[in-house]
């Protein structure tokens, strides 16, 4: 069987000077080396995933919070109101005294 070669001698020779220029052999040393720094890279990922979440949910928290605040405000002072209404008594900056 013949052997078929799809490039002259020379121009075979410089194409496979040309691909040896960009092959790319790490040792072990080197390859455990790059393992570690794309694990670091992966954690510090997460990390900052993890503080935007965490970021997010405390905004959410104080907002909430803030509404739990106001709601109970305003409940007092329509309780106090209501009182005020029916007994005749003043809470407001006067000392709360009920009448008989």
């Amino acid at each position: 069987m013949a052997r078929v070669r799809f490039f002259s001698s020379g121009a075979g020779a410089r194409l496979r000077a040309a691909m040896t220029v960009f092959k790319v052999s790490l040792g072990l040393r080197a390859q455990i080396f790059a393992l570690g720094l794309a694990g670091v890279a992966v954690l510090a990922a997460i990390s900052l995933v993890g503080m935007q979440l965490e970021s997010r949910s405390r905004a959410t928290a104080d907002a909430f919070e803030r509404l739990a605040f106001l709601t109970n405000k305003l409940s007092e002072s329509s309780i106090i109101s209501s009182v005020e209404e029916t007994s005749g008594a003043r809470i407001g900056n006067t000392p709360y005294t009920m009448e008989r």
